[in-house]
């Protein structure tokens, strides 16, 4: 009964003005458009075997949402599979299924209705519902003397699964006088039913000499019920919370990790909570949160939340921080809503004190696929949530303007299809009148007719005088069934220092015989360059010939005193032992990118199961 969901994201002030200018031409000079479904789910009709693959199919959402509902049911009405899944966005995503029910068999020849309900996070509801359809297996007639066949008996496939590797390898680096054997064992666990889920790992790493550890091990055991999911992980992330200014991201410790949380729907309310406790390299850490949103009406909603975090550390002690938040939602019209959020903090230890974070946003929607959002951010210089913006690193002491924009559109016309775009823009301004910090960040995706798919993001961040700005584009296309293509460019810049790089790449084949050739160019220039300007010239290939696996580096590096050819190959056996065990023994020589042909040996071997 196996279920898989697939989802298919600095600059100056003159930026988020002109954002901000985008924005307010598509709320006053854009129509809104007529009512469109909010869920969308394709092919509305699907035959399926049994066999071949599994049971998918392309879900379009239009808005967020709470929580997802699948139900699978037969002629005569009766559930035979139902599903739960939350946390939803906006965009394209896939929901796939095994075709088992929980005693393990497929489902028989039929017709059989699934039931889409969505529940989104403005407290409304969507319906949509396909068919499905299994027909039997095509089998060759197979008579045994006399005229009798047989009858088919299809073997019995349990619920769960044990899979791993082993592998081992000995390495002679000659240049370096040091020999070096590693060790490593992952055996994994997985176990599914309607209602539960566990997904366990024992990891196991050695090196000689005398280092070992069991870092890689994880668990995860999760359970769902009418409403409600609780999960409890090792070593393995709790998710994103969600709560006012990111409160609370996700614990940070490297070692012995252990969370648990909780989601559960109360009529029109939802109640979550989460808790972990942890230990790092040197520190030890325990933290708790919980929220509770409700929505008063179909237009007014708010939430409240509280959260605590204790780090102890050897050398700075003991330091611990409370958190409390109240926010609040009113969509005035039906395409535009006003949010408020507010935080206070206290902490206690070396870095006492009390603070507060304000946050002011307008959200439009007005479009199918289409939101955007202008919002004014304000922390005080003792706010104590330090988790509180993770990704743009800002978590005391500013106050400025944010602005965000989200597209996507499953079609565009008859080419583009899979549309995505993504922006968001801020410039704050610090409390003690230091420099401004200004950010952009762009992304985009899109398909053109299936054979083409480009990419492209731009980040661009200046703050105290330091500049930092990242461009990245990517193109893959299909000549044919079997030869496919594609180019890469990024650019990287931070004081002192520049990154280009170009990737042109070719691959023809299929899994059990492939080959794939690739030329790389690299540049790095600048004053923070050692024995810079470096320009690169690789040529790669690699593939597989029936059970050899192969790849090759050859690498010219140039620099101002110094260049040389260095080369890297590794060559492998694989076999595949009763359907499921795989086997690799490989040699290497080389090195993929040291300056000169590295004196470096290598062999090992791999158990798959």
């Amino acid at each position: 009964m196996d279920s898989h969901i697939h989802p298919h994201m600095g600059g100056s002030a003159s930026c988020v003005i002109s954002i901000l200018f985008i924005l307010g031409v598509l709320v006053f000079y854009v129509p809104t458009a007529n009512a469109a479904p909010e869920l969308t789910v394709e092919p509305p009709f699907l035959v399926w075997n049994g066999q071949s693959g599994s049971v998918r199919f392309t879900l379009t959402l239009r808005k967020d949402a709470r929580r997802l509902v699948i139900r699978v049911r037969d002629s005569e009405g009766q559930v035979l599979h139902r599903e739960e899944l939350f946390n939803w966005t906006p965009g394209l995503h896939e929901w796939e299924w095994s075709g088992k029910l929980q005693s393990g068999e497929i489902l028989a020849t039929g017709i059989y209705n699934i039931e889409f309900r969505i529940f989104f996070t403005d407290d409304s509801s969507e319906d949509e519902s396909t068919q499905l359809r299994v027909i039997p297996v095509p089998e060759a007639a197979v008579r045994a003397p006399g005229g009798y066949t047989p009858p088919t008996i299809k073997p019995y496939e349990p619920s769960y699964r044990i899979s791993g590797n082993l592998s081992t390898f000995r390495r002679f680096d000659e240049e370096n006088d040091t020999n070096t054997t590693e060790t490593r064992l992952n055996s994994r666990y997985t176990d599914h039913g309607e209602h539960f889920k566990v997904d366990a790992n024992l990891g196991y790493f050695r090196r000689s000499p005398r280092f070992e550890n069991f870092d890689s091990s994880n668990a995860l055991i999760r359970g769902n019920w009418d409403g409600g999911v609780a999960t409890a992980v090792f070593r393995r992330s709790l998710g994103d919370f969600r709560d006012p200014l990111r409160l609370y991201a996700d614990f940070r410790t490297q070692n012995d990790k252990f969370g648990f949380r909780w989601n559960q729907h109360i009529r029109t309310g939802e109640l979550s909570a989460l808790a972990f406790k942890g230990k790092g390299t040197t520190q030890r850490e325990v933290g708790g949160a919980a929220r509770w949103q409700h929505a008063l009406s179909a237009d007014i909603d708010y939430g409240l939340g509280f959260t605590s975090h204790r780090v102890r550390d050897p050398l700075t002690g003991e330091t611990t921080t409370y958190a409390g938040s109240l926010d609040s939602g009113w969509n005035f019209t039906k395409s535009n809503r006003i949010v408020a959020e507010g935080v206070y903090t206290q902490t206690t230890g070396i870095s006492a004190g009390n603070g507060f974070g304000t946050r002011m946003a307008w959200v439009y929607k007005g479009l199918p696929g289409l939101r955007t959002s202008l919002g004014y951010l304000n922390l005080s210089s003792n706010y104590g949530a330090s988790l509180s913006d993770p990704g743009n690193q800002i978590t005391a002491n500013v106050r400025g303007p944010e602005a965000t924009l989200n597209f996507f559109s499953p079609a565009m016309g008859p080419w583009i299809r899979d549309l995505a775009l993504t922006a968001n823009a801020f410039t704050y301004r610090r409390r003690n009148n230091k420099p401004r910090i200004n950010q952009i960040d762009w992304r985009t995706q899109f398909s053109v007719k299936k054979a083409v798919r480009v990419s492209g993001s731009y980040h661009r961040r200046r703050e105290a005088g330091n500049l930092s700005t990242t461009m990245r584009f990517a193109e893959q296309h299909a000549w044919s069934d079997a030869w496919r293509g594609g180019v890469q460019y990024s650019m990287n810049t931070l004081t002192g220092s520049r990154t280009h790089r170009i990737l042109i790449d070719a691959s023809t084949g299929l899994a059990d015989a492939y080959h794939r050739i690739a030329l790389e160019l690299i540049r790095r220039s600048g004053t923070s360059v050692l024995f810079g300007p470096v320009k690169e010239v690789g040529l790669l290939a690699s593939g597989r010939w029936r059970h050899l696996v192969y790849e090759t580096v050859l690498r010219f590096t140039d620099r101002l005193d110094q260049n040389g050819l260095n080369s890297f190959v590794r060559l492998a056996y694989e076999e595949k032992y009763l359907h499921r065990y795989l086997g690799n023994i490989y040699f290497a020589f080389g090195d993929r990118s040291a300056l000169g042909t590295a004196r470096r040996y290598e062999i090992g071997a791999a158990l798959s199961y």
